[in-house]
């Protein structure tokens, strides 16, 4: 794992016009991305070209990048208004499917809802783009909550009320199912 500080030169780096740390940074993020968009638009092979676009418009915009610390929270954003136009512009129903996505994972990080189990996935899967959103972030990227808030466009205040609801949510749709969840973790 490369530590926030080579990870920040990095980014100097990009910004300077070095592709190879660009792609460097890619390399790094690339699930992190996938990640986010597949969660709002429930399709692989669309957040594949969406995660791709994503890192198109910034390596254009890069440059206007005022906090090279604020480089992943920056990228989620981006990430996620390309979901969003995409949403928008294709007219596509993002809330109330009931399949489940496997997430193939872009790099050998393992994906971190693997080890939880299909219970998990299916619960996370029914809950609001927001939610899933929220809680991905907040949870299984680690993020904070203030870049969580930057990430989603929501006062940091508002996001911790926000993930509180999405995890009773999250319980709402996990209920019943308390004894095999232990089982997948014991």
């Amino acid at each position: 794992m490369i530590e926030s500080t080579a990870r920040l030169e990095l980014v100097r780096s990009a910004r300077k016009g070095d592709r190879g740390a660009f792609s460097r940074l890619v390399e790094l993020y690339e699930r992190l991305v996938f990640t986010l968009i597949v969660r709002i638009v429930r399709d692989e092979e669309t957040a594949r070209d969406l995660s791709q676009e994503t890192f198109l418009k910034a390596y254009r915009k890069l440059r206007t990048l005022r906090k090279p610390e604020a480089f992943v929270s920056w990228l989620c954003s981006v990430a996620r208004r390309t979901a969003l136009d995409y949403v928008r512009r294709a007219g596509v129903e993002i809330t109330g499917k009931e399949n489940l996505i496997e997430l193939e994972s872009a790099t050998t990080d393992p994906d971190p809802l693997d080890d939880t189990g299909d219970i998990l996935r299916a619960g996370i899967e029914r809950l609001s783009p927001r939610d899933r959103q929220l809680l991905t972030l907040a949870y299984f990227q680690e993020m904070s909550l203030a870049e969580v808030g930057e990430v989603l466009g929501i006062p940091e205040r508002n996001v911790r009320v926000y993930v509180h609801r999405a995890r009773k949510r999250l319980r709402e749709q996990l209920r019943g199912y308390e004894d095999e969840l232990l089982r997948q973790i014991g």
